[in-house]
């Protein structure tokens, strides 16, 4: 009986949790990180080498990425699904970290409320950051293999989460360090995990080689080229590393659960307790400091430092561990449940406030409403439904959905990067050309060999008859 109570309690925090989600997401609208949209790019020239020398390759590979967000961009024609997946994933987190705290002995409330406050993890979650995918694999993992004591699901989940993003491996390699402290004599254990370590090194170090042809080309596509070199090849380094999180810290939603998990951690980093093992996820994020060394500051996204928002929210719960005094005067509290009711209206009247404050802020969106103004060609995809082994000229503004919505019939993707380009294009050379409605002159002469469309007010398509 108290088991089935224990199971619908979690039940109902995954239902929460994925209710706060959706309300933040149809408040905040439906859209994309621009990344997101170009690892589901990525998918397209993996599978068409033809155009696999296209200069826009979107970000960093990813091959997780890669293949989650393409395949559901080619079924589906946009991510839509793949939002409601992230929502799904990570509130499936939220509600596994909740019951690894209430096994162990901590408030789980406080953790849930400190992890729904976090208003940079909503948005991240909600527009599809590769890091939306790689955080629940890396929470899985560290939970299978610490608290469940099953390591072969752990340590696989630990490095499908660096497959999503670079990271998660090097957890691999701190948990071979803890067994051979441990004295753990079973060595095809170390040697499988060490096995997939390396995987994710590979992964790390020559991903690339997923989108670009040459890593040279892909440091002048991803890496990019206004970087502050500030840092480069600088032991300071680490300082925009450090500022990152310091940002984290000191934002009004996270600073309490920050004092609250100082309190937390030195309660029970010395107690036989699995759940300090999840800090092990704040290593996750290694490589912003080696890559601001290696290329310069390219700005430290806010999300590449959210595995410690997670350590606050987590650690956050046990600030009272096995303190008679604090634990006293818990026990003692009248009109508990009131006191979650209104600790409850007041996080969704939060949440609601954030989402509409936050509102049409996303890069892309297929109808153009991002902040980046990118739109879909899917117009032009059932223009050209019946043809195939096409060769395309496009700006670079519609370079991305070239790519997504047209990819697979194209033999050919040549980019303009500017208007001025426009005009030296031999445009008898292609079967396709989109250009902006202020480039349409340079293809006045082009007669009747090819169909004039306007698929907005904004550009024009010429297509081979």
């Amino acid at each position: 009986m108290v088991i089935k109570r224990i199971n619908i309690l979690f039940l109902e925090i995954f239902i929460f949790s994925f209710l706060c989600f959706c309300i933040f997401l149809f408040l905040r609208g439906f859209g994309w990180d621009g990344d997101s949209l170009g690892t589901a790019s990525q998918f397209v020239k993996l599978f068409n080498q033809n155009i696999f020398e296209a200069r826009y390759g979107g970000g960093v590979p990813k091959i997780m990425s890669i293949f989650t967000f393409g395949l559901i961009y080619q079924i589906f024609g946009s991510l839509y699904l793949l939002t409601f997946l992230s929502i799904f994933l990570n509130s499936l987190m939220l509600t596994l970290i909740c019951k690894w705290v209430y096994k162990n002995g901590g408030y789980w409330f406080i953790t849930m409320v400190g992890l729904l406050a976090n208003v940079l993890w909503l948005a991240m979650v909600t527009t599809c950051d590769n890091t939306a995918f790689s955080l629940p694999f890396n929470f899985f993992g560290l939970y299978f293999y610490f608290h469940k004591n099953n390591k072969i699901w752990g340590s696989l989940f630990l490095l499908m989460a660096s497959l999503y993003r670079p990271g998660p491996e090097i957890i691999l390699f701190f948990i071979i360090i803890i067994e051979l402290f441990r004295k753990n004599r079973d060595m095809r254990l170390i040697a499988f995990i060490l096995f997939l370590f390396i995987i994710g090194i590979v992964h790390t170090c020559w991903g690339y080689r997923l989108s670009f042809s040459t890593y040279e080309s892909f440091l002048n596509q991803s890496m990019m080229p206004h970087n502050d070199l500030t840092y480069r090849h600088s032991v300071k380094a680490i300082l925009p590393y450090l500022q990152g999180i310091v940002f984290q810290i000191t934002r009004p939603s996270t600073f309490i659960f920050f004092i609250l998990s100082i309190l937390g951690f030195i309660r029970i980093i010395k107690k036989p307790n699995d759940i300090k093992f999840s800090g092990l996820s704040i290593f996750a994020s290694y490589l912003v400091p080696i890559s601001i060394f290696r290329y310069g500051n390219y700005g430290s996204a806010t999300w590449y430092h959210m595995e410690f928002t997670f350590f606050f929210a987590i650690f956050a719960a046990f600030f009272c561990y096995k303190n008679t005094f604090f634990e006293n005067i818990v026990a003692k509290l009248k009109y508990k449940s009131i006191l979650k009711i209104i600790v409850i209206l007041v996080l969704l009247i939060f949440i609601f406030h954030k989402g509409l404050k936050l509102r049409g802020s996303y890069e892309i969106n297929p109808d153009g409403s991002g902040v980046i103004g990118w739109k879909s060609l899917s117009g032009v995809r059932k223009i050209i439904k019946d043809r195939s082994s096409l060769s395309a000229v496009v700006t670079s503004k519609d370079a991305l959905f070239c790519i997504l919505d047209l990819g697979f019939k194209l033999k050919k993707l040549d980019v303009l990067n500017s208007i001025k380009d426009a005009q030296n294009v031999q445009y008898y050379n292609y079967d396709i050309i989109i250009l902006r409605r202020d480039s349409e002159k340079y293809c006045s002469n082009l007669g009747k060999l090819f169909r004039k469309e306007y698929i907005d007010g904004q550009r024009v398509v010429f297509i081979r008859q």
